[in-house]
């Protein structure tokens, strides 16, 4: 045990074995947090190490489970609106999408204000788009949060006609 600046005879022992055992006892640092006021740099070191692999487990395993968290997503709803939200997330990893599909799933009054060409153009900014969370959801109508993995985020709205297709779709950076 050490007190002070003093080694009793177990710790001088152990000092004089040869090194790195001998230098983890021999270099000594001042403490204020030690009743003795001196720790060794071994102790610290074995300490440091022990949290340093404790961090890298725990780090590990939650982004393991965040990982296999994020690949299920948010439940999207069955429904109208939700399969197309299910479409527009998969679809921006694809664009340029071709002319019929964008005309398979929007309808002729959203193509009018945004034609296929801008489409594919907005959309190809969106790439890795998920949806992280709904606030409301109606057979017709979501509002939620969606992100891209560079980390923006965006207040997503989207709703369907009776026809099922897109009339309404808006992502507005947060």
């Amino acid at each position: 045990m050490l007190r002070g600046d003093v080694m009793d005879e177990e710790t001088r022992a152990e000092a004089e074995k040869p090194w790195p055992l001998a230098a983890r006892f021999r270099t000594m640092k001042r403490c204020q947090h030690s009743p003795a006021g001196f720790r060794s740099l071994g102790v610290s070191m074995r300490l440091f190490s022990a949290l340093a692999g404790s961090l890298a487990l725990l780090t590990f395993l939650v982004t393991g489970c965040a990982a296999a968290e994020g690949d299920q997503g948010i439940a999207i709803p069955d429904s109208a609106v939700g399969r197309q939200l299910r479409w527009y997330l998969e679809a921006v990893n694809r664009t340029p999408l071709p002319e019929n599909e964008v005309k398979e799933h929007l309808s002729p009054a959203f193509l009018k204000d945004v034609p296929a060409g801008k489409f594919n153009e907005l959309a190809a900014d969106l790439s890795g788009l998920k949806l992280d969370g709904v606030s409301s959801a109606k057979p017709t109508e979501l509002i939620g949060l969606t992100s891209i993995p560079i980390g923006q985020r965006y207040d997503t709205r989207i709703s369907v006609g009776d026809d099922g297709k897109i009339d309404y779709l808006l992502l507005e950076p947060r």
